[in-house]
């Protein structure tokens, strides 16, 4: 592997190996401080009775099952590249299919939900396989794309945050980039409904910051705190320079890129490349669930520096006693620290038009 071609591995492979023990512990960990916000703003965007849905990545099928059960959606094809976590909790309505949805040749059928969430991060090609669940996407459906968003690593400077070294993402200028949120911005100004509103996603128990519950559910909630927005202003990304937390969650999205290709720069795009792919209108939102010692989101990351130790030392930006000191810092009420966001992204199949008679 080198610097001009990071990646080369696969999640569930060289890193988060589904057979190793504990694993299914660490992803649960996540869905806790994630789910409420997703299936608010499924429930939001009209998932439930006659809905079939697919879940791309279902990993251990929380949310799949919370469609099922909660929203009374008709049926989720759940699919994963290891299903083994889906098959031990069998519900019905709900389907597995073992795949790998970068194949050309992966087309399940049509559905009124696609929800893929914290996937195409870790994938390459991932503009192909927007365009490709796009075309999964029934008339008048929705798909909702939920990826990382880093509000800790300074991406400017070190390139750390993904991407190549010379801050190009494979190829996708900053410039695009920025193009790209500029567009997303746009969307939300289009006098469609979808107008973006503030504030955080608050508690992970709570709903998205823009209450998912009101009106036609397609306002875009999010924006980070006024301190996260503050640190992206000046190119900081909220850092918080010097700290155990900072240094370790820079070398881990480092890692990842270096070994599976993990690349979380180019999440700020996905409202462009919704629209890009067809669909229209297109919002999107950020939810940072608040690190505290002992809460889900903390376990979370806790646990994947852990599994994820040997391609951050790799990096030679952290020695073991550096992760060391970050996960007591973690779990310590010293923590001052912002988690890694989630921009859930979202954008409409437009009905079919019927034919002039």
């Amino acid at each position: 592997m080198t610097a001009d071609a990071p990646g080369g591995g696969r999640y569930g492979e060289d890193v988060f190996r589904p057979e190793a023990a504990g694993e299914g512990e660490r992803i649960d960990f996540g869905a806790l401080a994630y789910d409420d916000i997703t299936m608010a703003r499924l429930r939001a965007l009209g998932a439930g009775e006659g809905w079939r849905c697919l879940d791309v990545g279902a990993g251990t099928g929380t949310v799949s099952r919370r469609l099922l059960e909660e929203a009374g959606v008709e049926s989720v094809l759940a699919v994963d590249r290891d299903v083994r976590f889906l098959a031990e909790r069998p519900v019905p309505g709900l389907k597995a299919l073992e795949a790998d949805v970068t194949a050309p040749d992966f087309a399940p059928g049509r559905f009124r939900l696609v929800h893929a969430r914290f996937v195409l991060m870790h994938l390459p090609e991932r503009e192909r396989v927007i365009r490709a669940l796009a075309e999964l996407v029934e008339p008048g459906g929705v798909l909702v794309l939920s990826d990382a968003v880093d509000l800790t690593s300074d991406l400017a400077g070190d390139g750390s945050g993904g991407g190549s070294g010379d801050g190009t993402a494979e190829g996708a200028s900053g410039a695009a980039r920025d193009g790209a949120s500029a567009a997303a911005r746009d969307a939300a100004r289009d006098g469609t409904g979808e107008e973006a509103s503030g504030g955080t996603g608050g508690e992970a128990s709570g709903g998205t910051g823009g209450e998912a519950s009101g009106g036609t559910g397609e306002e875009a909630s999010g924006a980070t705190s006024g301190v996260a927005r503050e640190g992206m202003s000046d190119g900081t990304r909220g850092a918080t320079p010097g700290t155990p937390y900072a240094e370790v969650m820079r070398a881990m999205w480092r890692g990842l890129r270096d070994t599976i290709g993990t690349d979380v720069s180019w999440v700020p795009s996905y409202p462009h490349l919704l629209r890009e792919a067809g669909l229209h209108p297109v919002a999107a939102e950020i939810h940072v669930p608040p690190l505290v010692p002992g809460s889900p989101i903390s376990r979370f990351w806790a646990d994947t520096w852990e599994r994820s130790r040997a391609a951050m030392l790799a990096t030679g930006l952290v020695d073991d006693a550096a992760v060391d000191a970050a996960i007591l810092y973690l779990h310590s009420d010293e923590c001052a620290a912002l988690s890694a966001g989630m921009l859930t992204a979202w954008g409409r199949k437009p009905e079919e038009q019927a034919a002039p008679a």
